[in-house]
């Protein structure tokens, strides 16, 4: 990632597919433009959910970020990777070390700015 001035005007290059691109601008480069407009607690917030079901992660060696979509269901908060068609409200994060992660295991989350969840 890129981040600097010239002639007083802030960019940000980001590198990488257009998932990676969206990762970064709502982890590092939002919660950036947050914090430079005075707000105090910038995204990103984390929290933990009940996994929905059970997920597979490709590999175990990294922290994977996955989209997610969180619910409240019955007084827990939820979480699932988001479908395709689906809108994310998270990230979820799958630790390193692990490639196997079972229905209704307490995971990190990352709240996306704007979900409308209040924490």
């Amino acid at each position: 990632m890129l981040f600097g001035t010239l002639d007083n005007v802030l960019f940000f290059g980001l590198p990488g597919p257009p998932h990676a691109v969206q990762t970064l601008l709502h982890l590092l480069v939002g919660p950036a433009l947050l914090a430079m407009q005075g707000v105090e607690v910038p995204w990103p917030q984390k929290g933990q959910a009940y996994l929905s079901h059970t997920v597979t992660t490709k590999r175990q060696d990294v922290v994977r970020f996955k989209d997610g979509v969180i619910t409240l269901e019955g007084g827990e908060c939820r979480v699932h990777p988001a479908q395709k068609a689906e809108f994310s409200n998270c990230f979820i994060l799958f630790p390193a070390g692990q490639k196997h992660y079972l229905e209704g295991e307490l995971i990190d989350i990352i709240f996306i700015g704007g979900s409308g969840i209040k924490l």
